[in-house]
């Protein structure tokens, strides 16, 4: 399955489980009346029926599902994976959420391709097998994750909850019966209906129409909003057979969608980072795409404020072909999905990003193959492809990604550098942070996430040494880390962007609670003249401090000179020159033992002054190896 197609990227569960939130408020019942006008008598899912054996044929002649009747034989075989209790209280007991995770996960795979199966098929051999896993849904406890259930509400039945993924499986479920229509039986049909109603419908009209529960996620900015919408819109809309009720649901899902929207800058930045990009505005194209053709398109997400360039977000975030910092809780390595990105350049009408001519069939949501049912075709239109500026430059959120040098090689050199505040979406304490990319190869990185347990999500996030600074590659000023919030945020103090040089240089001073810090400055230069980024910092004390700074890689490195190091393989290294003038200093690696995605353990290489200082400059110089 596709990067995101799995996403262990969950979260925040103590926010939108259990902390009270703002009351919704209804969308306008005269809008409500309008959208009904322009609905159709009978359900909708983006993704055709049974019976259009044009659609599915293609489906099952595509490269991706080509084996999926196959695949549905050997699952039919199987009985439907029951949700075990003792591994969804693992979580509750020792924070542990994997366990479950790896369970559910793979039920809901084998779910979709037993139903994708009947429909490419359609020999009614797989029929059996998905109406026992609809009973097996319906018999589980609850559809919510333990890591979104910290009170265990959900599963001890004193309260029912909606998160991502309880939603994602209704939407599953609602789509599946209108797919399959009258092919299941009555009483499965009937079950499932009630079970969707019960454990989705239910909930969200109270929290919208009078408040009776809270639901955080309706309102909230960040991924859950355009996620929970999409899978709770798409299942009203599969499944209610009243056009008032799927108008109600429509009118609503336009409404609260403006809240995700507001989560990113006004530029398109979104601080959650490319992976979290993929998920939560794939969920609006996902969102978008059917309430368009729900309405004949008449409601039209794409021509918000902010939408277009909330789209472009990921195009202009690659640092070198192929090559996107892991900002946040991203993961190095992440990639943007080609086909959300596939989505934004038809919408818009732009040349298509060289991500987009590997398009590969969509292998999550039911609903989402009939949204990207375009992924099937051959090639995008046209023969032009979108190419990378010498810059993209994020003004709100202080992000300049830099290109433009190649190596003695021709490899392409470049970095993304970041100002921004300790209070961003999924935030790390990273204000001044930095990645260096040559070619497909990232030698200096931001390390991206952790492994997500009980601790990520509490109190203690900030006791992670990947996600507190000292996993990042800035100042740790008088023996302090920096600390978290909004207030511990970059200024601008100059910015110079010339076909030659980008300079930006940052006041770090807010982030480090440090009384006798009289000022401390990050200048990030990038020569395409000289071909290299120089980091350098500037600090000044009251009275003497301790002062250092670090670079973190996930790969080799080794000192070639006393300040001197080579970091990274072959030709897609590059060499990082230390300079502190007069003061002498030490060049410490540390090994960050915490449990990163990807299994890799970044190295810390801590550059530190050896004596207290009251003023003190250290150069970082990084240029590829030659």
């Amino acid at each position: 399955m596709k990067a995101h197609a799995i996403l262990v990227l969950t979260a925040i569960s103590a926010v939108f489980a259990s902390a009270p939130v703002a009351a919704a408020q209804p969308p306008d019942a005269a809008r409500i009346e309008q959208i009904a006008g322009w609905l159709g008598d009978g359900t909708y899912s983006p993704t055709p029926r049974i019976d259009d054996r044009a659609f599915w044929t293609s489906v099952g002649q595509s490269g991706r599902f080509a084996d999926v009747a196959r695949e549905a034989a050997a699952e039919s075989k199987r009985s439907p994976a029951a949700l075990p209790d003792d591994l969804y209280l693992e979580y509750s007991r020792n924070g542990n959420r994997s366990r479950y995770e790896a369970v559910y996960f793979r039920k809901l795979k084998a779910y979709r391709v037993l139903v994708i199966a009947e429909c490419v098929e359609n020999k009614g051999r797989f029929l059996e097998p998905i109406q026992r896993v609809i009973t097996s849904y319906a018999a589980d406890k609850t559809w919510v994750l333990p890591a979104h259930d910290s009170g265990l509400e959900n599963f001890e039945g004193r309260n029912i909850t909606i998160d991502l993924f309880s939603s994602e499986v209704a939407c599953d479920l609602a789509t599946t019966d209108h797919l399959l229509g009258q092919q299941l039986s009555e009483s499965t049909r009937a079950l499932l209906r009630k079970e969707v109603r019960r454990r989705v419908f239910d909930p969200y009209e109270h929290a919208v129409k009078d408040g009776r529960s809270r639901i955080g996620w309706i309102t909230t900015t960040n991924n859950w909003n355009a996620v929970c919408l999409a899978n709770v819109t798409g299942a009203a809309l599969a499944l209610l057979d009243r056009r008032e009720e799927r108008a109600f649901y429509v009118a609503s899902a336009e409404k609260y969608i403006a809240s995700f929207l507001s989560g990113f800058t006004a530029d398109g930045y979104c601080s959650e980072g490319v992976g979290y990009w993929n998920y939560g505005f794939g969920c609006f194209v996902r969102l978008g795409h059917m309430l368009d053709e729900a309405t004949s398109g008449n409601v039209d997400l794409f021509a918000m404020p902010k939408a277009m360039n909330a789209g472009l977000f990921a195009r202009r975030m690659s640092i070198t072909p192929g090559q996107y910092p892991a900002f946040a809780d991203c993961s190095v390595g992440s990639q943007p999905d080609p086909l959300t990105m596939r989505h934004v350049t038809r919408r818009y009408k732009l040349p298509p990003t060289a991500e987009e001519r590997q398009l590969s069939a969509p292998t999550r949501w039911l609903d989402e193959l009939g949204v990207f049912s375009f992924a099937l075709a051959a090639q995008p239109d046209g023969a032009e492809t979108y190419e990378p500026g010498l810059r993209d430059w994020f003004d709100d959120a202080q992000i300049l990604i830099c290109r433009g040098v190649k190596t003695g090689r021709g490899l392409p050199f470049g970095v993304a550098l970041k100002g921004g505040h300790n209070a961003e979406h999924h935030n790390h304490n990273d204000v001044g942070s930095y990645v260096v990319c040559v070619g497909k190869s990232m030698p200096l990185v931001d390390p991206g996430a952790e492994v997500y347990t009980r601790r990520t999500f509490s109190g203690e996030r900030y006791v992670s040494g990947v996600l507190n600074s000292f996993g990042h590659p800035v100042p740790r000023v008088a023996g302090q880390l920096q600390r978290t919030g909004r207030a511990a945020a970059a200024k601008v103090l100059a910015i110079d962007l010339t076909d030659d040089t980008d300079t930006v240089t940052f006041d770090l001073a807010a982030p480090y609670p440090v009384k006798s810090l009289k000022s401390l400055k990050r200048t990030f230069t990038f020569s395409r003249v000289s071909g290299g980024l120089t980091v350098k910092d500037e600090v000044a004390f009251d009275g003497p401090e301790s002062f250092g700074t670090a670079i973190v890689t996930q790969g080799g490195w080794e000192r070639i000179a006393e300040n001197r190091l080579r970091v990274g393989s072959g030709d897609e290294a590059v060499i990082v020159d230390i300079d502190a003038g007069a003061h002498p200093m030490t060049i410490t690696p540390t090994a960050i033992e915490e449990d990163i995605r990807g299994g890799l353990k970044p190295v810390r290489i801590g550059i530190d002054l050896k004596e207290p200082v009251r003023e003190a400059t250290i150069c970082v110089r990084v240029s590829p190896a030659k």
